[in-house]
């Protein structure tokens, strides 16, 4: 069998025990570097089994079978190269992950600016395949502003308003909205394009919402109906064993009946031949005397 992955839990820290753990090479990177990440890792994998076996009560056991292949396949694919070339598009939208609160969403992180240079998709592909040489996609370009007259540092942002939208502007961390940084205003049929994509995406993640809401709880009722069939079930199992432990206690209670007889019979039968061999005894005495008695009776006769 092989051993578990996971460090056990020592007081003040974990130890480098080259003897116990070997050293730093294949073993550490595969041994957790630390005891929570085995939990973490054990909950994760206890989290979709469970949600593998609601599904599979729910709408069979094929839908997971079928989930699993998807998986597979989105899981071959990726986005183009970008601001995020690592990142699987099709499976983050399949699993739920693209809606998970990471740090990048509070902490600024710098891949999800929205200004930095265009990425040129054909260098990238080159890239890819081996035919040019450097980088994917270039770094990002942070744009900063202006000091702000509280002496913070702005950055540039993107509005998304009615009358401004895709425009970028100065913003303080504190005072909020200081200057545009866009001198122009989006008009004509980019303005109705960036609106238009704007409330598509809106709609869509609602719609992403909605549905992710209506499948936990029709997973949810699926399985309460599971399991109220299956107590139903249970009760009725428990009641024909009641059933069968009463039919049984009075087949042991005719048994010892039908044993008190039997035993009661075999007394009287016994007693009856006491009684016959008694009779027997009498009979045979009483025809000794008679044949005694004749014969005395004889012989005085004689005389």
């Amino acid at each position: 069998m092989e051993s578990e992955k996971k460090i056990a839990h020592e007081i003040g820290g974990v130890k480098n025990d080259a003897l116990r753990f070997g050293l730093h090479g294949v073993k550490s990177n595969i041994i957790g570097s630390h005891p929570l990440e085995s939990s973490y890792e054990s909950e994760k994998k206890s989290k979709e089994a469970l949600k593998r076996t609601v599904i599979a009560h729910a709408y069979g056991t094929a839908l997971p079978l079928k989930m699993d292949m998807d998986r597979q396949i989105l899981s071959r694919f990726q986005r183009p190269p970008g601001p995020i070339p690592s990142s699987m598009l099709g499976l983050e939208v399949y699993t739920g992950a693209v809606d998970d609160f990471g740090f990048e969403d509070y902490l600024n992180d710098p891949r999800d600016s929205e200004t930095f240079k265009p990425v040129d998709f054909h260098h990238g592909m080159e890239v890819r395949l081996g035919i040019s040489k450097g980088p994917i996609y270039p770094s990002f370009i942070r744009s900063w502003g202006p000091v702000c007259s509280c002496g913070r540092a702005t950055t540039i942002t993107k509005a998304w308003t009615n009358e401004n939208p895709g425009r970028r502007f100065v913003r303080c961390g504190v005072h909020g909205f200081i200057n545009w940084a866009d001198a122009e205003k989006p008009f004509g049929w980019q303005k109705q394009s960036l609106l238009e994509a704007r409330d598509e995406i809106r709609q869509l993640s609602e719609c992403i919402k909605a549905l992710r809401e209506q499948k936990v709880s029709v997973s949810v009722s699926g399985s309460n109906d599971h399991l109220k069939k299956y107590e139903e079930e249970n009760n009725k199992l428990e009641e024909e064993k009641k059933k069968l432990v009463e039919e049984k206690k009075k087949l042991e209670e005719e048994k010892k009946k039908l044993d008190e007889e039997k035993k009661t019979l075999a007394i009287e039968v016994m007693g009856a031949n006491e009684r016959e061999k008694m009779l027997r005894q009498l009979i045979v005495l009483s025809w000794g005397c008679f044949i005694v008695v004749i014969g005395m009776c004889l012989g005085m006769g004689k005389k």
